[in-house]
């Protein structure tokens, strides 16, 4: 597991700049449903996004 910092920097280490970097699915926990269930769905986004919360991470890199 990484955070997404990280694998922004395995990407820069490559070369290339971050264009962008996302979270993205769901995690399997109950703090997770919760959430999900107690705020707007655009809101539960940003959360996931701020605190990188999620299964997968996607970070895209372009050359500079």
């Amino acid at each position: 597991m990484y955070p997404r910092k990280q694998v922004d920097a395995f990407v820069r280490r490559a070369g290339l700049r971050v264009r962008e970097s996302f979270v993205y699915g769901e995690v399997p926990t109950r703090a997770a449903r919760n959430l999900e269930r107690l705020l707007p769905g655009a809101l539960y986004r940003q959360v996931q996004r701020i605190w990188t919360y999620g299964m997968g991470i996607c970070s895209v890199g372009e050359r500079e």
